[in-house]
C-alpha cells in the first residue's frame, strides 16, 4: 500500500501556492481563459487573513487614487460588483452593497477630509450621525459619504472563486520547485514530484518563505490585525470608519464587526484581551451602543506588507513561468479581482492590459539597491 503522503491527485500544468483570496482570484481568472489550476494551500483555504477580515469593500478616495494602488482598487471594485452578478454574490458569499461613512474627530482630520473630498462632500455631525445612526454626533465634527462601496463574507468569497475555477485544491506543503535553464519544471508537494510550467506563490506573508525555494528575495512581512465579533442588541445597519482605519460594520448576519489593529509583531496570530479592551474603548466612544454588545468572537490575521506598502505582482525576474501576487496589506480583498485578472492576463498574453503592473514589479526593489 502507498504511504499517505504519497496518495495525491495527478496536479495540473499551473499551480497556485496559497490558498487565499489573491491566489482564489487567479485561478477564477486563469479558469475563464481555458486554465485549469492546482491550488496548494498548507492550513485551509482562507486560513488567513482571507477567512477572517471584515470584507468591507470602501470606494477609494481621491488621495487613494494618486498611490501607484490606486487605479488597481478602483478597477477591482468595480469587478467585484461584475464578479457577484456573475457568481450570485448577495446568495453565495453576502455582497451587499452599501455606503460608508468616513468620520473626522479632531480639526486636523476635518481640514485633511476637505482637502481630500472638497466643502461640497462634508456634512456636520448632526448630518452624519442622521445617516449612520451608529454615531454620537457629539463626539465627532463630521464626516463624508463614500458611495458605491460594498460588504461580502470573504472566506465564503474565496471558496466561491475556487469553485467557480473549479480549482483542484490540495492541503499540502510546497517543497521546493524545480527549475532548469531558467524555466519552471515542476514543483515537490509532500514528498512527491510533480510537473508544471507555471507556479504563482500567493502565499500572503509567507510569500517571502516560499519565494526562497527560487532563491528569490521578496521584502513582505505580516502585518497583524485583530477584529471583534459581536452581538449588539438594537444595532443599526451601515458602516463607519475613521481616519486611522477603525471600523465598526454590520454584517449580513447580523453580527458586528469592529477593529482594527496594525501590529508588528511577527507571525503571532493570537488574539489579546488587551487589544479588545482598546478596540471596544474606541468604538464605544464613537458608537455608544456597542458598549451594550457581547464579543462573541476575536479574530487575529497576519496580513501582507510590502516594503513599500505596495503590492508586489508579476514575474520572478530570472526564472520564466514563475510569478507573484503578494503585498496586499490592509486591502487584499477589496484589490484581488484586479491583482486576479491582472495576473492571469499577464501569464497567458506576456502582459496586462487591463492593469500597467510595472509599479508593482519585483525589480522596484532592486532598483534601490546601490
Amino acid at each position: 500500500m502507498p504511504e499517505p503522503w504519497r496518495i495525491l491527485p495527478r496536479m495540473r500544468d499551473t499551480v497556485i501556492l496559497g490558498g487565499g483570496v489573491i491566489g482564489a482570484a487567479t485561478a477564477y481568472y486563469l479558469s475563464l481563459r481555458g486554465i485549469e489550476s492546482t491550488v496548494v494551500e498548507r492550513r485551509a483555504v482562507a486560513s488567513g487573513a482571507s477567512g477572517t477580515a471584515a470584507g468591507l469593500l470602501s470606494a477609494p478616495t481621491p488621495a487613494d487614487l494618486r498611490q501607484p494602488w490606486g487605479s488597481l482598487a478602483g478597477q477591482s471594485l468595480a469587478l467585484h460588483f461584475d464578479v457577484a452578478a456573475a457568481l450570485d454574490g448577495p446568495a453565495t458569499y453576502d455582497f451587499e452593497p452599501i455606503d460608508t461613512v468616513l468620520i473626522a474627530v479632531s480639526e486636523p482630520e476635518r481640514r485633511e477630509l476637505l482637502q481630500v473630498f472638497g466643502e461640497a462632500a462634508w456634512r456636520d455631525a448632526a448630518a452624519i450621525s442622521s445617516r449612520c445612526p451608529w454615531l454620537q454626533a457629539s463626539a465627532i465634527l463630521g464626516g463624508v459619504v463614500r458611495r458605491g462601496s460594498a460588504q461580502l463574507d470573504p472566506a465564503r468569497f474565496t471558496q466561491t472563486l475556487l469553485d467557480a475555477a473549479r480549482a483542484e485544491v490540495i492541503i499540502a506543503t510546497a517543497e521546493s520547485i524545480a527549475v532548469a535553464s531558467g524555466l519552471v519544471t515542476g514543483v515537490v508537494v509532500a514528498g512527491a514530484s510533480h510537473g508544471a510550467s507555471t507556479v504563482i506563490l500567493a502565499a500572503g506573508p509567507w510569500t517571502a518563505e516560499t519565494a526562497t525555494l527560487l532563491g528569490v528575495e521578496v521584502p513582505v512581512s505580516p502585518l497583524k490585525g485583530q477584529i471583534l465579533r459581536m452581538e449588539v442588541p438594537n444595532a443599526p445597519d451601515g458602516a463607519f470608519s475613521d481616519l486611522a482605519g477603525n471600523y465598526v460594520v454590520r454584517k449580513r448576519n447580523g453580527l458586528i464587526y469592529t477593529g482594527t489593529t496594525e501590529e508588528d509583531v511577527g507571525f503571532d496570530e493570537t488574539p489579546t484581551a488587551v487589544v479588545e479592551r482598546q478596540i471596544l474603548a474606541s468604538a464605544s466612544a464613537l458608537a455608544p451602543i456597542i458598549a451594550g454588545g457581547k464579543v462573541v468572537e476575536r479574530t487575529a490575521c497576519l496580513r501582507p506588507l510590502s516594503a513599500d506598502g505596495t503590492p508586489i505582482i508579476g514575474a520572478v525576474p530570472g526564472v520564466a513561468g514563475a510569478y507573484l501576487a503578494t503585498g496586499h496589506g490592509r486591502k487584499g480583498i477589496l484589490l484581488s479581482l484586479a491583482t486576479g485578472r491582472a495576473l492571469a492576463e499577464l501569464i497567458t498574453d506576456g502582459e496586462s492590459e487591463f492593469v500597467d503592473l510595472a509599479p508593482f514589479s519585483l525589480q522596484r526593489f532592486a532598483a534601490e539597491v546601490p
